[in-house]
């Protein structure tokens, strides 16, 4: 079952307030949520977002959590999706 990738990322960032060392930015965010569907579509041949994955300069983005982090730019994400 896929999820909207804004979920995974939600998940992502709950885990990190829970270690106050951690400091979650939109890029290690998108890499986390890319990563992560790469490893399901690899052991469970499934995709774990809707979403479609773009190639970007920089590395792999996924727009939506693109645009809904891209205020924090190289600063920790505070809140959730």
């Amino acid at each position: 079952m896929a999820y909207p990738a804004k979920t995974v990322a939600n998940y992502f960032i709950f885990k990190s307030k829970s270690d106050p060392k951690t400091e979650l930015t939109p890029m290690k965010l998108l890499k986390l949520v890319y990563i992560a569907h790469g490893w399901h579509l690899a052991i469970k041949n499934k995709p774990l977002i809707f979403e479609s994955v773009d190639a970007w300069k920089y590395g792999p983005v996924i727009e939506v959590l693109y645009h809904e982090f891209k205020k924090y730019k190289n600063n920790p994400i505070t809140e959730l999706a």
